[in-house]
């Protein structure tokens, strides 16, 4: 909370050995400095502050997530989180107490340690300096609420009483599509332009909530009553237009909406000039903000816009690419990229284009998965041009959070800044969430909430954004059980079914838990078709094929692309014996460009070689830096390196470290014991071959045939079979040659059904053209 001066004021707490230094975020334990995240920072903040006071789940919803919705569950998360940092045993507390089913409150007694009396707290006791600051924490909380998201931007709460006027909320708004009425159908970009950067504009208004209509998706507004669309939408208010190119010149008709009434709250027509295009979003903004100050108090003005082109045609090439940039798929990304190039050819200090060309480039590139670090140095310049011209540009903030090389801390800052300056960018915020998540699951194994109320925001202003939606349902993967998370991507399949992403990760999910590689293949060949540059795919059919019996054409559809080419050498050589290649490939620069689920026998490959070679340190260390394992300590936090963790605790064994190794496999065994979520499928191979190496035969025997046969899992069915050296000494059991025959009956069952599709052209014949 900032004083007159505009400075935060001395703000200390003693609350038993707790030191809370408010200005510094700092957290001492007795005299010990203690690491907290923000949102746990806050929390305890808000309990020292409301002391002795229980403060109630909704209380702390409304001080530490302010403008945002979450859920009790999120609540308690953050407490335990809290409670393990301070080391508070929750069935022995000293510091944070429960009230079941009421909410939180601090155990020690809050004294505050500076000369409080600045924040005019009445007389000298510390416990009315106590009650007093935390009733200016409450009124800073309400004053800024609507601004603050980690720091950064506006969330909108869960609207349960239909569309009206809410406190701190503001009001809600929904921009519908503008129809095109133009005679050539190729200005429909301009219609969905027009009505994307209205509410873009509108949503940096103070006190303005804003959706997109394409938020009820499966029902269209369009079809409904302003009155049923805007219960619907829950929207007290629809912004609705026309679009008609004439020329040179643009015809625009704009209206507001009042839901409640059903009538027209402002309407006017713009006859506008097409090289002023720029301009005429913020008139509609203005105009339609300033309408509804007539209606509700605390409606702010429209913040001033940096300056764009005034040439038009830059600017048209500019909003084509735009159109085309998120759906994340090569071609279109390459199209996007000679529209920002062209934008930036007419109008060379144009730096909205000169970031999306960036940006387009970058994508490209990775999408490709080619290495980013030329295109970095080469494309940069256009960013620290764009920078240079306006250094508070959010889109610029967030392309350089996106695609640079600086630490995980600068980038979230970055992040940080980057929303509070653009809170309804729909590719910068979903990209923030993904750097969020990921995070969270490379350091603590799995993904928590901080990245849903991004994902939310994004939906509600725009809900048919490809990669939003893909990462709504991906993010969840480690929270839900398999059956629940086809169902939602079979569920947003049917809503965007040329999502490339969305796509190839159902496909994926037929493979490998209902062993449908025929199936799995078909759909994979569409999305090959879709964009077939694109190596995600080619890298996933190669496998498929490989498993189905037909390395013809695995070979032939990895060399579709030069990434699945190289992507695709560890699996091959694995598949005909291939030890020393199949290791060469994996320590191959090229040979991880997947991520850490992707990479097809790449730590198996790593650790054949380390048995052959007794290269057993730099076969440990590369699978402990590719995953994150601490060699001195290795344990599992997560299902990466519970993956990786046989193939490291074997090189372990071999090399002599066997009180190290057997710790290893103990601990992954733990770890799937302790997720039975994840099903059979993906996750009992892992234990099996933890057993084995354990020297549990037995046991390791009968998780494998339960991953086979009730999991349906016969991924590199045949590397396990064959030529896995965890089951070498066990080919002669009788388990075993049972479980070898299962497998490759599933693989000619698969092999049949994927011949049958060529027969009837729903799977494409593919003849090698070279040896990959």
């Amino acid at each position: 909370m900032l004083d007159t001066t505009g400075h935060v004021p001395a703000e200390r707490w003693k609350a038993g050995d707790l030191t809370i230094d408010v200005g510094a975020q700092r957290v001492l334990v007795a005299d010990e400095p203690i690491v907290l995240p923000k949102l746990s920072f806050n929390f305890l903040l808000a309990l020292v502050r409301a002391a002795p006071r229980v403060l109630t789940i909704d209380e702390l919803m409304d001080v530490v997530w302010p403008g945002i919705f979450v859920n009790a569950e999120t609540v308690t998360q953050r407490a335990k989180l809290l409670r393990d940092a301070l080391k508070d045993d929750p069935r022995s507390p000293r510091y944070i107490g429960v009230s079941r089913g009421r909410g939180y409150q601090l155990i020690p007694e809050a004294i505050g340690l500076e000369d409080v009396t600045s924040l005019k707290a009445g007389g000298s006791d510390p416990r009315n300096v106590t009650i007093r600051a935390a009733t200016l924490a409450w009124l800073g909380a309400i004053v800024l609420g609507v601004t603050v998201l980690f720091g950064s931007f506006t969330l909108i709460k869960n609207w349960k009483d239909g569309p009206a006027v809410v406190g701190s909320s503001g009001l809600r708004v929904a921009v519908l599509p503008f129809d095109n009425l133009s005679s050539d159908p190729s200005d429909s970009f301009i219609a969905r332009s027009i009505p994307e950067m209205v509410l873009n504009r509108l949503s940096s208004v103070r006190g303005l909530t804003v959706i997109s209509r394409d938020s009820t998706l499966l029902n269209p507004v369009s079809k409904l009553s302003a009155t049923e669309a805007g219960e619907r939408l829950k929207a007290a208010y629809l912004v609705e237009g026309s679009v008609q190119r004439i020329g040179d010149a643009l015809r625009v008709t704009c209206f507001v909406i009042d839901t409640a009434k059903g009538t027209r709250l402002w309407s006017e027509r713009f006859d506008w000039p097409m090289t002023r295009l720029y301009a005429l979003q913020d008139r509609i903004a203005d105009r339609v903000a300033a309408s509804l100050e007539t209606k509700a108090h605390g409606v702010g003005s429209l913040p001033e816009q940096a300056d764009a082109s005034s040439n038009s045609d830059a600017y048209l090439a500019y909003l084509k690419g735009k159109s085309l940039l998120n759906r994340f798929t090569v071609a279109e990304t390459d199209a996007a990229a000679e529209q920002f190039e062209r934008a930036v050819k007419l109008d060379p200090d144009f730096s909205d284009a000169l970031t999306a060309l960036f940006d387009a480039r970058m994508q490209g590139a990775d999408l490709r998965k080619d290495d980013l670090a030329p295109f970095r140095v080469r494309y940069q310049p256009l960013l620290d041009k764009a920078l240079q011209r306006n250094p508070n540009s959010g889109p610029a903030l967030f392309a350089k959070a996106m695609w640079s090389n600086l630490p995980a801390s600068e980038r979230e800052r970055l992040f940080q800044r980057a929303a509070e300056l653009d809170p309804s960018n729909s590719r910068g915020l979903t990209a923030y969430a993904e750097f969020l998540d990921r995070n969270a699951l490379k350091n603590n194994g799995a993904i928590g909430e901080q990245g849903k109320p991004l994902v939310d925001r994004v939906l509600s202003v725009d809900p048919l954004s490809p990669r939003t939606r893909w990462w709504a349902v991906q993010r969840r993967w480690s929270n839900l059980p398999p059956e629940k998370i086809e169902k939602e991507l079979a569920r947003e399949l049917e809503i965007d079914p040329q999502n490339y992403t969305l796509a190839n990760r159902y496909a994926f999910r037929r493979w490998m838990f209902h062993g449908e590689t025929a199936e799995a293949l078909i759909l994979m060949e569409r999305t090959i078709a879709t964009d077939p540059q694109n190596p995600l795919s080619p890298h996933f059919a190669a496998a498929l094929y490989l498993d189905a019996n037909d390395p013809a054409a695995a070979r032939a559809i990895a060399l579709t692309t030069p990434a699945s080419r190289d992507s695709t050498r560890v699996v091959f050589a694995q598949y005909i014996g291939d030890w020393r290649r199949a290791g060469a490939a994996a320590y191959d620069r090229r040979g991880f460009l997947f991520n850490e689920y992707s990479n097809w026998g790449w730590p198996e490959a790593i650790r054949d070689y380390s048995l052959h070679t007794r290269q057993f340190d730099r076969g440990a260390e590369e699978i402990a830096s590719r995953f994150g394992f601490d060699l001195k300590h290795p344990t599992v936090r997560g299902i990466a390196q519970m993956m990786a963790a046989p193939a490291l605790a074997h090189i372990l064994l071999v090399k002599g470290d066997e009180a190290t190794g057997k710790l290893l496999l103990a601990d992954s065994v733990r770890w799937i014991d302790g997720h039975p979520s994840y099903g059979l499928a993906g996750i009992m191979r892992y234990r099996a071959a933890a057993m084995m190496l354990l020297g549990d035969s037995r046991q390791a025997l009968s998780n494998l045939r339960a991953s086979i046969e009730t999991g349906h899992d016969i991924r590199q069915w045949w590397y396990i079979v064959d030529r896995d050296p965890v089951w070498l000494s066990v080919h002669d059991d009788p388990r075993f040659r049972a479980i070898a025959a299962i497998c490759r009956r599933m693989a000619r069952e698969q092999r049949v059904k994927l011949d049958t599709l060529r027969a009837t052209g729903k799977v494409p014949t593919r003849v090698a053209g070279a040896s990959a």
